[in-house]
């Protein structure tokens, strides 16, 4: 509702706080199972994905050798570790 002259506003529940909430949700359990997801992706999605969430792969010959996850990812997968 429009504010006109000092008249009080209502306003409407913010659902942005929930989408936020429900797409970081759908983000963890995803990245809880990277390789189960990178197993079932195209070539492309793959390539997509971790440029997506690594800011740095550390190549050796033929193997990863470490990773650098974006920071907005790195809670995520932090999360997700086997230790």
């Amino acid at each position: 509702m429009k504010d006109i002259g000092g008249a009080s506003r209502t306003t409407k529940p913010c659902r942005a706080r929930g989408k936020a909430q429900a797409v970081g949700a759908t983000v963890a359990t995803l990245l809880r199972d990277l390789p189960t997801l990178l197993s079932e992706a195209t070539l492309i999605e793959r390539r997509a994905l971790i440029q997506e969430v690594f800011e740095r792969v550390y190549l050796t010959p033929h193997q990863v050798m470490a990773l650098r996850p974006r920071a907005m990812y790195a809670d995520w997968l932090k999360l997700g570790r086997k230790d």
